[in-house]
């Protein structure tokens, strides 16, 4: 389907295997896909939150990733990010949703900040 606003607008969850992607035994969210942009889509949780998330292939790995919730990005916005990311994927061989979580991994704990702190003197 081609998303609109009018149609991001009214979407609704619909737990059916016809209509939602098949994320889990529970169809815990439903994803309307994009036709514009291949791998867009907008997933709609039973709650009624909406966000944008984008499907690519990184590799043989099948890749899920969150853009951002609807209403935060518009979707001219969210299109130009998946464009953005899908060619950093084509083109440079990259995978950004690892790329995200290895600087997540890298990241401090508050343990770690707390002995840095008590440690390290003043500057």
């Amino acid at each position: 389907m081609k998303l609109t606003k009018t149609t991001l607008d009214r979407a609704a969850y619909k737990g059916t295997p016809a209509s939602c992607r098949n994320d889990s035994t529970t169809w815990s969210r439903c994803v309307f896909g994009d036709d514009e942009v291949r791998g867009l889509g907008l997933r709609v949780t039973p709650a009624g939150k909406k966000s944008f998330i984008l499907f690519y292939r990184a590799g043989s790995w099948q890749r899920q990733m969150t853009l951002g919730a609807y209403g935060v990005l518009t979707l001219q916005q969210a299109r130009a990010r998946a464009c953005q990311i899908l060619g950093a994927v084509t083109m440079e061989g990259r995978d950004p949703l690892a790329e995200r979580k290895a600087a997540t991994v890298k990241a401090c704990t508050v343990a770690q900040l707390a002995e840095r702190y008590m440690t390290e003197p003043p500057r």
